[in-house]
């Protein structure tokens, strides 16, 4: 039998785990099928995607299901089975787990859902084959904790077709916190590699062919046990490991033995992203998320000032309770934390506390993925579309790096949220739509309105033209090409 593992990813910059995991598990089998995995970006043609799914005349299908991908991924495979009537299809991942009664329903396309992990489930389903159930339930995987990373074959051998910039990793299953919005906190229980395998299997990658890349380890919290986390790093400060290292982590767990040893980390070895979310405790404690906010504020600064380790902080708009004064809060508290912010916006993904009790908090959201806050009894449509606006402006002029020198001083006179919000309605909301040339004539001008001091004026442009210098090659604008300054 021949099976094929179907992936959509954001980029050709990405690559899916998912598929790689269930790939690596049928090799368990004692007599495993013929399996492939095939890849393609959102951006790659319909028509390009569909030819080489039909080209494996696969018996069987399996798609990997998420909220950026579920749309195109079932439209495809709809029209593969279109063209192969007699192959079996199934789908996994979150986007179908939490509704596989509503997806069989509604797509009879599709013959079985595997609802939860995959590991044990698609090793069933083979077993099953031709007569697959409707629905299978994954189990944990129990040889998780002994399995080597999934960018390479049953024998040890690397992928050498692989050239994406980011490859996935998991040292762990599981999350000890119970966040409303997350599916990870569906699972409290927590399984996890000791800091020695992780090591072990980290230098692996060290074995793929091609440029240097960034590892993601995709543990919701990777640093939930200190003690562990504390290893891995110190061990992967070594010469021998050669990537950049990814790690979602809760800064209430660093103290200051970890700080020495971050510190000690050469730059660009380590990026770490932490999910502040908000920094309004009774918005944190009405979403179910645990932690001290005022601890993870102060190590998010001790973070920063190490200044080898870019530090990325996420912010959630259009939580229960949230309204745009605890957001603007938020924002002001963050942004001089981190060295990226990002400001996104509430996701009622199936399964969660949150997505079930939506009414509660009179949350409207979108129908179709990814099911985005519109508005909430505490916050509405036309201030969450200025948020929008907001976001988009501080992703193009702040964490693009292409203004900080005049930022840094900038917001001793003015507040991030006044500058951006101000900023993002001059850009009418949509930063997109102007060349760079032109955001740095459009940033120059909002700067000056925050002072009449000639002097302060003088500096401000000085700041952004040198700003220019740093970044561009191109020809100064005008506004910035100014010889006598005139007001």
């Amino acid at each position: 039998m021949k099976l094929t593992l179907f992936a959509y990813n954001a980029s050709h910059y990405h690559t899916c785990l998912a598929v790689r995991a269930l790939r690596t598990a049928v090799f368990d089998l004692e007599t495993p099928p013929d399996v492939s995995v095939l890849e393609f970006s959102l951006k790659d043609k319909k028509d390009l995607v569909l030819n080489a799914l039909y080209r494996e005349k696969a018996q069987l299908y399996g798609f990997s299901s998420y909220i950026w991908n579920i749309t195109e991924t079932l439209q495809i495979a709809q029209n593969l089975k279109k063209l192969l009537p007699e192959c079996k299809i199934f789908f996994g991942g979150p986007e179908v787990s939490y509704r596989a009664d509503e997806i069989l329903e509604e797509y009879s396309f599709i013959d079985s859902v595997i609802i939860g992990e995959g590991e044990q489930a698609i090793k069933n389903m083979i077993d099953f084959y031709p007569d697959i159930p409707r629905k299978i339930i994954g189990e944990r995987d129990p040889l998780f904790l002994k399995r080597k990373p999934h960018y390479f074959f049953n024998d040890g051998t690397p992928e050498l077709l692989f050239d994406g910039k980011f490859v996935y990793y998991e040292s762990s299953r599981g999350c000890p916190f119970s966040c409303g919005y997350c599916l990870s906190g569906a699972d409290c229980k927590v399984i996890a590699k000791s800091a020695e395998d992780t090591l072990e299997d980290l230098f692996m990658f060290e074995r793929l062919p091609g440029k240097k890349r960034t590892v993601k380890l995709v543990d919701r919290t990777f640093n939930y046990d200190l003690d562990r986390a504390k290893k891995i790093w110190k061990g992967l400060i070594s010469e021998k490991y050669t990537h950049t290292y990814h790690f979602e982590i809760q800064p209430s767990i660093i103290d200051e033995e970890a700080l020495e040893i971050l510190s000690s980390a050469p730059a660009g070895k380590f990026q770490f992203e932490a999910g502040i979310q908000s920094t309004n405790p009774i918005i944190l404690k009405e979403c179910g998320r645990g932690g001290n906010i005022k601890k993870e504020l102060e190590n998010l600064k001790k973070l920063k000032m190490i200044k080898n380790i870019p530090v990325h902080a996420d912010l959630i708009c259009g939580l229960p309770l949230d309204n745009i004064g605890s957001i603007k809060k938020s924002i002001n508290d963050v942004y001089y934390l981190c060295n990226e912010l990002q400001i996104g916006f509430l996701k009622l993904l199936r399964g969660t506390v949150i997505q079930e009790n939506a009414e509660k908090y009179g949350i409207k959201y979108r129908s179709d993925p990814p099911y985005e806050v519109l508005c909430t009894n505490t916050i509405s449509y036309d201030e969450l579309f200025l948020l929008k606006g907001i976001a988009h402006t501080v992703d193009r002029v702040s964490n693009s790096g292409k203004f900080s020198l005049l930022l840094e001083f900038l917001f001793g006179i003015t507040t991030p949220f006044d500058f951006f919000s101000s900023l993002s309605l001059s850009l009418g909301g949509n930063p997109a739509a102007y060349s760079q040339a032109e955001m740095y004539e459009k940033v120059y001008f909002e700067a000056l309105k925050y002072t009449e001091d000639k002097e302060i004026r003088e500096k401000i442009l000085l700041l952004c033209r040198e700003d220019f210098r740093r970044c561009e090659r191109t020809r100064m604008p005008p506004a910035l090409n100014k010889v006598n300054l005139k007001y």
